[in-house]
């Protein structure tokens, strides 16, 4: 609903307590500068002190600024056809039932 001029403003509008503002994180990227320090830098100087699933957590977080993420493909429903025999059904079987469907060999 467009803002009209003297109603009242609709509750939960305007920016939230405690988020910070343009002026405020330009101050911090130029701090980092001025100390020519660079949070990724950093971060992958700790790499090898890190557990391995924490450093594999680190990197894919690193690589969402470097890539891009893929868009979901959505598939008509009428498309996909499959049959679960039983309740306990793995991820890899799963997996080889759409690949199937698909005309995939795996």
């Amino acid at each position: 609903m467009k803002f009209q001029s003297g109603q009242p403003r609709p509750a939960g509008a305007g920016r939230k307590k405690g988020s910070v503002n343009k002026k405020k994180l330009l101050r911090v990227e130029e701090v980092l500068l001025a100390a020519d320090l660079s949070p990724v830098d950093e971060l992958i100087k700790l790499l090898p002190q890190l557990q391995p699933k924490d450093a594999a957590r680190v990197l894919l977080e690193l690589q969402s600024y470097v890539e891009p993420k893929p868009k979901a493909v959505e598939l008509p429903a009428d498309e996909i056809q499959l049959t679960v025999v039983g309740d306990d059904v793995s991820d890899d079987a799963l997996i080889r039932a759409l690949d199937e469907q698909r005309g995939i060999q795996s």
